[in-house]
């Protein structure tokens, strides 16, 4: 699996990136931490004012058949 880290990619064992986005999900509170697709995670720090913001960019992704890692 490879983990994208602002311009630098990792491959990793999908384990790791399980415990990485373990980790990734207490530092955003309220907002998206990662996006996955087949084999590739990229780590976000996106946070929103509203709710209403958060979900609009979920809904983006998602359009774009990625996967959407946040906290609510």
């Amino acid at each position: 699996m490879i983990l994208v880290i602002d311009e630098h990619s990792y491959e990793m064992a999908p384990e790791a990136v399980t415990e990485i986005l373990k980790m990734a999900s207490a530092y955003i509170p309220k907002g998206i931490y990662a996006i996955e697709d087949d084999g590739y995670v990229e780590l976000k720090n996106e946070t929103f004012e509203t709710a209403e913001e958060l979900r609009s960019a979920i809904v983006r992704y998602r359009m774009k058949g990625l996967r959407v890692h946040c906290n609510l």
